[in-house]
């Protein structure tokens, strides 16, 4: 009885002891954009799974249209993960003016037609993070320029 007793201490001794520790790693892809022009703007999104569908962006103003989490290390963020930010949508952004007149709207499916489109990627810049050797986080910046809204650059 007494080694049948001292048998279970050490065991429970043993199961409770260090035990290797259990890490979830999560890695981030942020998109902004910011108003590089002069005129204050409405920005609008379709992403239904954002609490915000519109902001209001003065001029130099950034905001965050939207995030996309992962558990999946070692994979680095690209940029087509804003689709999932849209689900089954087709995803758009929209500018108005100040006074609610539509400036712009720009569509996942035209991001390959002629001039400035939002959904190009290489009108994005990117700034990555990476941590652990195992996560990397991305932040997407897109800039609407003057002639985004019909005006001359200054």
């Amino acid at each position: 009885m007494t080694r049948l007793l001292y048998a279970l201490v050490l065991l429970f001794a043993v199961s409770c002891g260090n035990k290797p520790e259990t890490r979830v790693y999560f890695r981030s892809s942020l998109w902004i954009i910011g108003n590089a022009t002069e005129e204050t703007l409405n920005v609008s999104w379709n992403f239904p799974g954002d609490s915000r569908s519109e902001e209001h962006l003065r001029p130099r103003d950034l905001t965050s249209i939207g995030s996309v989490d992962s558990t999946i290390p070692y994979v680095k963020p690209e940029f087509g993960e804003i689709q999932k930010l849209a689900g089954e949508e087709e995803m758009t952004i929209s500018l108005y003016s100040d006074d609610g007149k539509l400036l712009k709207e720009w569509r996942w499916s035209e991001r390959d037609s002629p001039g400035r489109q939002i959904f190009d990627e290489s009108l994005w810049e990117k700034e990555e993070t990476e941590y652990n050797n195992k996560i990397t986080d991305a932040v997407w910046h897109f800039y609407i320029l003057p002639e985004d809204i019909g005006q001359e650059e200054i």
